[in-house]
């Protein structure tokens, strides 16, 4: 999903997105079928970072392994500081790995020690990417997750 901020957007403007997806199993005796539903709020703020997040594939069989890439982006022209990314393993898929990448000049992040956390190899729950240091008016870089396609 991609979406889009218009510039006279008014501060604290929401819009609510609410996503299904509808997952039928074949080959299944008995047949199985489940829905999962996520609502998202975006809220306009005084923002200078950007989010962008992709996935390395389209679609993937159970044992699969996916690459999440979270790219980060400072739009202001000051430093951002306190910069903390948090993501999660999506459903029906296991963590695998994280890696910070290759932070900017001046920010610096540490994995899989504190302050980066996510939860062990075959595990699911919560990523979290803690920086020190600042991200430089016009830097970018990215972070990235592995999970497995649950079987």
């Amino acid at each position: 999903m991609k979406k889009f901020v218009p510039a006279a957007a008014p501060l604290g403007a929401q819009n609510v997105v609410t996503v299904t997806a509808s997952f039928t199993y074949t080959n299944a005796s008995p047949a199985l079928a489940t829905t999962h539903t996520r609502t998202d709020t975006t809220t306009v703020g005084d923002s200078a970072l950007r989010l962008q997040k992709a996935v390395d594939k389209a679609q993937a069989l159970p044992g699969e392994l996916l690459t999440y890439t979270i790219t980060y982006t400072n739009t202001s022209s000051r430093p951002l500081t306190s910069l903390i990314i948090t993501d999660a393993t999506p459903v029906f898929s296991t963590f695998d790995g994280v890696s910070c990448g290759a932070p900017p000049t001046g920010l610096t992040c540490t994995t899989p020690a504190a302050p980066t956390t996510a939860p062990p190899p075959g595990g699911t729950g919560p990523i979290i990417w803690g920086f020190t240091g600042s991200l430089l008016p016009g830097a970018s870089s990215s972070v990235q997750f592995t999970v497995r396609v649950d079987s």
